[in-house]
């Protein structure tokens, strides 16, 4: 009894894990939809920023759901917690250099 009302709850935490990133993914991709509506003007750019805006999105959610994950596993799992809170700065650092590789080709362009 005991180990099944176990893995029920481990399968309910991932499935809340899984649906808070969902949640936050989908709320930035609607912040950023200004952007693609305002690129739609012409037709092929739209669907561009469009893409764009869904992989800034993507990888905003997963860099902030790992950084909470990982607080909150290092007070249970330390070892576990340091290795998402270093995949989630990972994420952080890659999200800073597409914008500055997008940056650097919008000024030479």
């Amino acid at each position: 009894m005991f180990k099944n009302a176990a893995s029920a709850n481990t399968m309910i935490t991932w499935l809340v894990r899984f649906l808070g990133f969902l949640f936050m993914s989908f709320g930035f991709m609607a912040i950023m939809r200004p952007l693609s509506v305002l690129g739609s003007v012409i037709p092929f750019i739209g669907s561009i920023i469009g893409m764009g805006t869904g992989l800034i999105s993507f990888v905003l959610a997963g860099t902030i759901s790992l950084f909470v994950i990982a607080i909150a596993w290092i007070v249970v799992r330390p070892l576990l917690g340091i290795v998402l809170l270093a995949l989630a700065i990972g994420g952080f650092l890659y999200s800073r250099k597409l914008a500055a590789s997008s940056k650097a080709t919008a000024a030479t362009a």
